[in-house]
């Protein structure tokens, strides 16, 4: 039961990442910065989870779900920004 919420969680949150940005990319085409904003909103979402990591590495009382939880999020955040950088969304 546990790994389908975090399975909900995930799905959501990225859905509501993704296309809230590509909304945000597809009305503003000619400023170069708003184009790729799919591309830079999870290149900047990858680098907070990062730092989250690492934070969470440093504590001894953090739990192996959130750790685990955190690694996916930002596994799949850089394939997305990869992904919208080489022009696939």
């Amino acid at each position: 039961m546990i790994a389908l919420t975090r399975l909900g969680f995930f799905t959501f949150a990225w859905t509501v990442m993704f296309f809230i940005s590509l909304a945000v990319s597809a009305t503003h085409e000619s400023n170069i910065y708003l184009e790729k904003f799919v591309g830079l909103t999870f290149l900047i979402t990858s680098v907070l989870l990062s730092i989250w990591i690492y934070l969470t590495h440093k504590d001894k009382n953090s739990t192996k779900d959130l750790k685990e939880a955190l690694y996916v999020m930002t596994l799949v955040c850089v394939i997305t920004s990869a992904s919208s950088f080489l022009g696939f969304c």
